[in-house]
């Protein structure tokens, strides 16, 4: 319950060092009361209420996040004691950067389960494309060991926190 918004429903998450909004605020038609929150496998949050614009009937909410980037492509190519990965975007709306995530076993959901994949870029790679541009980006992982198989996927950034990663690509590196 938001008390600065006419105590309609508000999601927000901890990004370690302060509050950040989840979506729109106030997204309730009216004040909202006996607020729970719910994740799915996805970690796609879910707000139940009851509404008071809605007759005081219960309501659930599943945030749909627009997604900050049109992806255009996203791979990765074993070069000898390394392997380079490029993507690029269309465009990027409030986006705040990326990071890359390897596997050394395939998983098919949509959001890495905890020790499947390992996040391997150290600081957020900034976003550099906008509502109307897209840029080009690249990380080189040298961090492999040849004989082996790989997966990475993408996972990008909002200025609002919202998390969304991308399929993976697959990438078999020779001895």
């Amino acid at each position: 319950m938001d008390h600065g918004n006419s105590y309609k429903a508000t999601v927000m998450k901890f990004n370690g060092t302060t509050w950040a909004l989840v979506g729109t605020a106030g997204f309730s038609a009216d004040a909202a009361d006996y607020i729970s929150l719910a994740l799915d496998s996805s970690n796609v949050p879910y707000a139940a209420y009851m509404d008071y614009g809605n007759g005081y009937k219960a309501t659930v909410m599943k945030y749909q996040a627009l997604t900050p980037i049109e992806l255009m492509f996203f791979k990765a190519e074993y070069c000898k004691d390394h392997v380079a990965i490029t993507w690029e975007t269309a465009t990027e709306i409030a986006n705040a950067g990326f990071h890359i995530w390897r596997s050394e076993c395939e998983h098919t959901g949509q959001v890495p389960l905890p020790g499947t994949y390992t996040q391997i870029t150290g600081l957020l790679i900034p976003a550099q494309g906008g509502a109307s541009w897209g840029a080009k980006y690249s990380f080189t992982d040298f961090s492999i060991e040849p004989g082996k198989t790989y997966w990475y996927k993408l996972e990008d950034i909002s200025t609002q926190g919202v998390i969304i990663f991308h399929e993976p690509v697959k990438i078999e590196t020779s001895k």
